[in-house]
This record gives structure tokens, sequence and C-alpha cells, in this order.
């Protein structure tokens, strides 16, 4: 309500602010602050700096929006846009799922008399009453039109702003451009380079200008003296983003960001950027709304190659074990790792669902292939915020017949220690960038992971952390994060309890309690990367299981026919790319890991 309150003691208004529970609706909110309530009033939605405010105002006449934008006194503020609201839609419950009825026709249901009502959108549980004499005060004669008509209207009638023109052609076409790494390797003589501005520093003898590209940064050094008027105010107005190419000396230089410098003696500005919206201190959300620029940084730059990285070591480490990549169906008819977090999809005139895990098409594949891996999304409609949950991600996958659970969990282990191997020898610069400890991950890539079952898991962190976990409980984040801990190296947990295990993981036969499945937990609090399992071949067991599960075997038919027909051992494994990268990285946040992260609360940009 930060806005709220500047604006409200700018205008020397005084206010009294209201603490509620959740509504379930207006009436109720108009009940709780002893307010009538009636059908003449619109629920508005603003979003002004960086908070966004829903406003209850009384309409008694057409006037123009940007009337009460001058009268609400903000350069800033402006309609939520429909991402805002179906943001908030997930966010918040109670006065709001009325107000998200209004994207298409406005709510005329709310607060009357002659009040106003500010609420902050992402938290209902506090709001401001305006009396009508300070509704006048704020508002003038103002009273808004329509908040349809006015997304319309943004729609149909707003100019696009141009870009500034771009320079395609260039006087250095007989020339050779090389990048910044190769400039550096070069390390003396003349060089032609291209990128943008990352950093700019001017004075008035002199321009240092900071450049990158996707290879590396250098400072490229401007003399006032070595160049014309014209040429000098192009340099002046130079904005980080701005598009441009250097010609000049290259040398070392201890002072320099990257160790060396570059003294220009040519360039030409390829297109001068607008101020660039992200300079420092923004939060976590601006720069997820503003990804599309953000990618642009150091730190995601970095995190992006080395995602490179990961995924051709998930290849490569297959393909030399003799694995094929066997691509699974993304729409698919039934559930695989609960019914709860599917997200459906309008199929023609059926529903079907977007995959949860590409595992039961792997199980088919290995009676032909044997040994099967793969790449591919995967999607999970969990109902999660958390800094280690994605609803798109990515999973690594295999698959293998005749393979047990002992010797599954053993590939799980060599594959991890492979990807940081290839992290380490090819990502040392983008580590140092992200301040990762690299003796620490060498640590990992190194040192053997030890397994325990779930039994004795339970008794290291019942016993030494002093918690009391019984029996038959999953393991949450914080017991997960005490076990990798006690290790201090990946651990990987088995034989976890059947009740609560998915339909496809069998009994041990040793103890029917007690499932041939596993997890992988990464320490530092990275928690579960790798989760699997020996495959159920129990036909009766698992129709059984599921039915408990709400589901209809008969849709499992084809399944359950992978073990009528030459059926033999096999098992398999799903590793979650992101949490992987993130561990590896050392993230704070989970999408950092993903170019474009999606969430139950985030689908654009």
């Amino acid at each position: 309500m930060t806005w709220v309150n500047e604006f409200l003691k700018k205008k020397n208004i005084e206010f009294k602010a209201v603490n509620h529970n959740r509504p379930k609706n207006p009436e109720e909110l108009a009940k709780l602050r002893n307010i009538d309530f009636d059908k003449n009033t619109k629920i508005l939605l603003f979003e002004a700096d960086n908070e966004t405010v829903l406003v209850l105002v009384p309409i008694n006449k057409k006037i123009d929006s940007n009337k009460l934008k001058k009268a609400l006194d903000a350069d800033s503020l402006k309609f939520a846009s429909k991402d805002t609201f179906e943001k908030i839609k997930q966010k918040a419950q109670g006065i709001l799922p009325p107000v998200i009825e209004g994207i298409k026709k406005v709510v005329d249901e709310s607060l009357v008399n002659g009040k106003i009502c500010f609420s902050t959108a992402m938290d209902d549980s506090s709001g401001i009453i305006l009396e009508s004499k300070d509704l006048i005060s704020v508002l003038g004669d103002c009273v808004v039109e329509d908040i349809t008509k006015h997304d319309k209207a943004k729609k149909e009638f707003k100019k696009i702003k141009p870009a500034n023109p771009v320079k395609d052609e260039t006087k250095f076409s007989k020339d050779k451009f090389m990048s910044i790494k190769q400039a550096m390797d070069k390390g003396s003589g003349e060089v032609l380079i291209r990128g943008w501005v990352y950093r700019e520093r001017k004075s008035n003898k002199f321009g240092f200008i900071i450049i990158r590209d996707s290879s590396e940064i250098i400072q490229c050094v401007f003399t006032k003296k070595d160049f014309s008027k014209n040429q000098w105010e192009k340099i002046q107005d130079l904005s980080i983003e701005s598009s441009i190419r250097v010609k000049g000396e290259i040398k070392k230089d201890s002072r320099a960001p990257s160790g060396y410098e570059i003294h220009a003696n040519d360039f030409e500005v390829v297109q001068t950027a607008e101020p660039f919206p992200i300079t420092k201190d923004f939060s976590t959300e601006f720069l997820l709304d503003n990804r599309h620029l953000w990618l642009r940084s150091r730190k995601i730059t970095a995190v992006m190659k080395i995602r490179h990285t990961v995924v051709g070591a998930i290849h490569e480490f297959f393909r030399k074990r003799g694995y094929i990549e066997f691509d699974p169906p993304i729409f698919q008819p039934a559930q695989c790792e609960g019914g709860s977090t599917l997200f459906e999809v309008k199929y023609f005139n059926e529903k079907v669902y977007l995959t949860q895990s590409w595992q039961l098409y792997a199980e088919a594949a290995v009676f032909a292939l044997e040994k099967v891996y793969d790449m591919a999304p995967t999607f999970r409609a969990e109902k999660s915020k958390t800094s280690r949950h994605l609803s798109e991600f990515w999973m690594a996958e295999m698959e293998a017949a005749w393979m047990k659970l002992p010797e599954v969990t053993e590939v799980a282990k060599d594959e991890v220690r492979f990807i940081i191997k290839k992290v380490l020898e090819n990502n040392q610069k983008e580590l140092k960038i992200l301040k990762r400890d690299i003796d620490l991950l060498k640590k990992y890539a190194k040192e053997e992971y030890p397994t325990i079952k779930y039994k004795q898991a339970l008794k290291i962190i019942n016993e030494k952390y002093g918690m009391n976990v019984q029996w038959g409980k999953d393991l949450r984040t914080l017991e997960e994060a005490k076990i990798a801990d006690h290790f201090r190296v990946p651990v990987v947990v088995t034989h976890y309890p059947t009740e609560i295990m998915g339909f496809y993981k069998p009994e041990s036969k040793e103890n029917p309690k007690e499932a041939l499945c596993f997890d992988m937990i990464a320490p530092e609090g990275y928690c579960e990367i790798v989760g699997g399992s020996q495959r159920s071949l129990d036909v009766k067991d698992m129709a059984k299981r599921l039915r408990k599960e709400g589901e209809d075997p008969n849709d499992y038919e084809w399944y359950f026919d992978l073990r009528r027909y030459g059926s033999v051992p096999h098992s398999g494994y799903g590793l979650g790319v992101e949490r992987v990268i993130a561990w590896i990285c050392g993230l704070d946040n989970i999408k950092d890991a993903i170019p474009f992260p999606r969430t139950m609360t985030r689908k654009t940009p």
C-alpha cells in the first residue's frame, strides 16, 4: 500500500486503514467495513510503482480515464494488464474472483455512498477507505470509463513506439570481425570487434565503454582528440545496450575489467538503444517481468552456458553407454505421477494431459531397444511457489531392460558425477562469475555417493537432529537437507514406504512395506535431484493401487500389455535438469536455471 499511503499524505488527506480476513466477495468486504452496498460502482485494478492496487470507485457520470490518472497524480499509474489479473488470480483469494470476471465485463457490484476503497491486490488483508468529501478532493469531477473500453482503446489506437534506426551496412565489410575472446587470445595488435555496451563512463576527454558479446567483456577507450566532433557526439550519446562495432589496438591492462583494453581508432554505432529499464537493485519479480532483457545479464548468460554444458553432458553420457535417444508424446491420455498435478488440454473434441514423465512410454521402448534415454519438457501443475518448483521443466530420463534397483542407482550416481566433471572442464569462467565454490564441485565430481535406506534416513534425522519423523511419512525438504548435509555429498535414499509411492513402484520381496525405489538428494539445501525405481511387473497390484488413487485401470490396458508379452525386469529414473543446474551454479532460485520460467504465478514473458 506504499503508493496509496504516499499519495494520500501528499494530498493532506486523513485516512483510516481497515484490517480484515480474506472476504469471499465485495458484499462481505463492505459488511466488514460497515459500508452500504449498491450497484453503481466499478472495480478497477491499477499498477503503480511496482505494486498492484485494487480501487473501488463510485461511478456517477462518464469521464476520461486520463483525467483519473492526472487526478491520482501518478505518472506510473496504468491499468493492470490481463496477465496481472491472472497472476493475482493465482496468488490471492477472497474479493478478487469477482474482479477476475471483470476482465471481460466490469463488475458492477462494489461500494458506494461516495466512498472510494483502496486495497492491495496481492494481499487483501488490509485496505483504506475515504469519505465522500475526500473522494471529491482526490477525483474532482472525474469519473472512470469502462476498463474494457480502455483495454480495447489501448489495443486499437495506442501507437507503437518505433525503435531507433539500425545501421545494417558497415564500412568494415572488408575486414574480419572476431569475438572479444578471440581478440583477447590474440593479446596485441589491431582487432575488430562488435557487441553491446555493457557499461559506460565518459568525461570531456575520454570515453570508457565496456563492450560485451557472447564470449567476454572488454573495455574500449575512446580519446576525444582521435575523433571528429560528430563522432565524439555519437560516443557521448552511447547508452547501455547500444550496439556498436569497434576497431582498435588491444593490449593487456590489469586495471581493466577483464585484463585487456582496446584503444579505439574507429567505430560505428549500429543502434543507439533506448534507456535500458534494468539498472540495479530491482526486485526478483521485476527482473522476471523483464526476463527477455535480463537474459543479457552476466549472471543469466553464465547460467545458460552451464546449462548448455549440462544438456550436452547428458547426451554424451548415455550415448557413450549405448543408450538410444527415444522421444515420448507430449500429449498423454492419463497420469503418471499423480492426477492432482495434471495440466488438462483440449484435444480436438476430447481432453488429454501434458506429459508428467516419459516413463510409461519408455517402458514400451525397452522391450525393443533395451536401453533408452531422453531430454524432454515435463509439466506439473503443482500449486507450489517455492524456490525449487517449476510448472514446466526439463527432465533427463533413462530406462533399461534387465536392470534392477542396485544397478540403476549406480547409473544415476555416475551420470551426476559425469555432468559435474564436464562443467568443471568447460565452465570455469562462468562458475567464477557466479562465485561458485569450485573446490566443492570438484569434491562432488570425485567422491563416492552413499546409498542408505529410508529407515536409516529416519534414524539419522531423528537421532542426530532431534526430529520426530515417523515411518510412512514422505521426507520434506527440511529432512532431505539434513540427510544430505550429514554426508556432505549427494546421497541416494532407497526403499521408501510402498504406501506413499506411485503405482508402478513394486514392493520389496523382503519387506512388502518397502518399495524398490530411490531418490538422490543433493547437499547445500538443493535436496531431490533424481527420482527412480525398479518397475512393477504385477498387473493385479498396479490395478488395485490405481483404483485407490481414483484412476481407472482400463486407461492403462496398453501399459499392462507390456507385462503380458515377454516382460523382463527393468528400471529407470528421471533427473531434474533445472534442479541439477541450480545446484551446480549455486542459485538461490530454480527460476534462474531456465530461460523463461513458468510457475503457478507466471506464464509471461
